[in-house]
């Protein structure tokens, strides 16, 4: 078994080029584009014909190609070796990357530029290697080939020793699928008329559930970070209203109040909640289709009412579905912090803050249920859970501890060789900033959730779930859109905790001034 320190010095020489696939002459204009959303970074479309998604990433203008590329192998590594090893294989999916022809980048940028929001028309695509992910918004999925064409890419493939020790085989025969789905036309018709022989429509939501814990030493009684959010959005103008939604109540574990959490989000989805038609945007903060209209369609019911409570048990059904944990199923376990990072002063006014507190309609419900330990919901508390130590006392371990972190990211490659050279151990020790970070990526990622009803015998899927009305779904769940967080993330998030707890402050004080009752 290699040491650690080994360990990490093959995972730095690794190439970008030993995880692509080049995809030369492959027009993209031939496999049906549609738009599906972008973020900040990246922007995502699907290839409709062959049910898959390509992420690209953005920028202001063209950057150096080796940053880019870095950025990217990071990326990789990160769900590969960290993310998929904590959800055991199941509940996440690990990208194929692939160079595309520049010249296809030049025509994205044409081609999506309708269809962009103008608040995201200041980033363009320069880079053309994308993350390929099989398209969620459809069911069945498709993922592999068989053992003789692996073997037969894998001779292919340079520098390959590496990959051959620490991919799997079902990863690497995935990613000979998709080279085949991409260049080689006769094989694309074929699996195109394989899928969905049955022609059953799918249902996919896509959620942000966000902070489901929170450590205590950053906790305040009675509002939770999302919800104090809210008052900072209320000021910036950048929402009308605040949201009734409290992950809390979602993480909870509680069906009723997991019920509210998910019709909380229906009544005001802002970025946290959408819903696609067989990969068709039909719901989002934007509106587009009536809703209640599509659900009492897919329900077979007339009664409003009735199809959202159906459609939200479903929901609830997918979320707390526990699955048992594969082989490389891996546990975080954070060691104790040092006796100069405990009892650190606190910058928050508490008094000042307990009197707001009691002029609230409703208060944050800390109090939770059993969340099944295998469900989706359940592991990604888990992880949020690791960081039992807060932003001070991190902040001083890092001020005490700089000198051992060169980069914003080593602490990936440091994780990830842990991880490896442990094998067959499951538990994986952290220091209270790497156990943050991680904890912080499980705070901000999404979840994406299909089903379409059942067709008989023909199940494709390892969650299978039933309505209110007995009927059967087969369904897939996956976390998506959790990437690595940088060290010099804890700079922003001190302000950017000062600037919520100013706004919360500010808003009361402003509704209250004209009674005289705090401030």
């Amino acid at each position: 078994m290699d040491s650690p320190v080994q360990i990490s010095r093959e995972l730095s020489k690794i190439d970008l080029n030993q995880l692509k696939l080049v995809l030369k002459g492959v027009n993209l204009m031939d496999l049906h584009l549609q738009y599906r959303g972008e973020g900040n970074e990246n922007l995502v479309f699907s290839l409709a014909d062959i049910k898959y998604v390509l992420r690209l990433r953005k920028s202001a203008a063209a950057v150096r190609l080796e940053t880019e590329n870095e950025n990217l192998k990071l990326s990789f590594l990160y769900h590969y070796f960290i993310v998929r090893t904590f959800f055991a294989n199941i509940f996440s999916l690990v990208p194929i990357i692939v160079e595309i022809p520049m010249e296809e980048i030049n025509w994205l940028n044409e081609f999506f530029l309708k269809q962009r929001p103008d608040f995201r028309k200041e980033k363009q695509l320069f880079y053309n290697v994308a993350e390929v992910y099989p398209d969620l918004a459809f069911l069945p999925l498709f993922r592999n080939v068989d053992d003789h064409k692996c073997a037969e890419f894998l001779s292919m493939t340079p520098h390959i020793d590496f990959l051959k020790t620490h991919l799997s085989d079902e990863y690497i025969r995935h990613r000979n699928f998709v080279f085949s789905l991409f260049t080689n036309p006769a094989f694309r018709d074929q699996q195109v008329a394989l899928k969905n022989p049955s022609n059953l429509d799918t249902l996919c939501v896509e959620i942000k559930p966000k902070q489901g814990w929170t450590a205590e030493a950053d906790r305040l009684s009675g509002i939770c970070p999302f919800c104090l959010n809210q008052y900072k959005k209320l000021s910036s103008q950048t929402v009308d209203s605040k949201s009734g939604y409290c992950p809390l109540d979602l993480f909870s574990g509680d069906s009723e109040r997991m019920l509210r959490a998910l019709k909380e989000l229906i009544k005001c989805p802002q970025n946290n909640f959408r819903i696609f038609k067989d990969g068709n945007l039909v719901y989002s903060e934007n509106g587009t289709s009536d809703l209640n209209s599509i659900l009492c369609a897919w329900f077979d019911d007339e009664d409003v009412e009735k199809s959202i409570n159906n459609f939200c048990y479903l929901l609830t059904k997918i979320l707390t579905h526990e699955i048992p944990s594969g082989n490389e199923s891996i546990t975080f376990v954070c060691d104790p912090l040092e006796k100069s990072d405990r009892n650190l002063s606190t910058r928050i006014n508490v008094e000042l803050i307990e009197q707001i507190l009691t002029m609230l309609e409703t208060r944050c419900r800390q109090e939770t249920s059993c969340l099944p330990d295998n469900s989706i919901l359940g592991l990604i508390l888990r992880l949020q859970k690791i960081d039992s130590a807060g932003l001070d006392a991190v902040r001083n371990f890092h001020a005490h501890h700089a000198s051992e972190y060169d980069s914003d990211y080593g602490y990936v490659y440091n994780i990830i060789s842990r991880i490896e050279s442990r094998r067959p151990s499951k538990i994986i020790n952290l220091n209270v900033l790497e156990a943050y970070l991680l904890s912080t990526a499980a705070k901000d990622l999404s979840i994406l959730m299909s089903f379409r009803r059942t067709a008989g015998n023909e199940i494709s899927s390892n969650i299978v779930v039933q309505d209110h009305s007995e009927r059967q779904y087969e369904a897939y769940v996956s976390v998506v859109d959790v990437g690595p967080k940088p060290i010099s993330c804890l700079k922003k998030h001190k302000k950017r905790n000062e600037n919520v707890i100013n706004s919360f402050v500010a808003y009361h004080c402003a509704s209250s001034a004209k009674e005289n009752k705090i401030c």
